[in-house]
């Protein structure tokens, strides 16, 4: 996707920090059960919902910039920290 693009998709940066902080919240408020179900994995959460899991950071970055293109995108290791 070209700049111009994702300029025209998220025009008002408050409104993709927004939905960014919303997925960071869901990531905090469902960690517990999402290190039981993937832990020591990378998790990839966009709309407040899991999208992907991977060993491998790259390769899940790989899959889901296709997918989400512009939408704010959290990409966390699911481990205690």
């Amino acid at each position: 996707m070209t700049t111009a693009k994702r300029k025209q998709s998220y025009r008002d940066r408050a409104a993709y920090m927004r939905e960014w902080r919303k997925n960071i919240s869901y990531y905090e408020n469902h960690k517990r059960e999402l290190l039981k179900k993937y832990r020591n994995k990378w998790i990839a959460i966009t709309n407040q919902e899991v999208l992907d899991v991977d060993k491998d950071r790259l390769a899940l970055y790989d899959r889901v910039l296709k997918t989400v293109g512009d939408k704010p995108l959290l990409v966390t290791e699911g481990r205690e920290k």
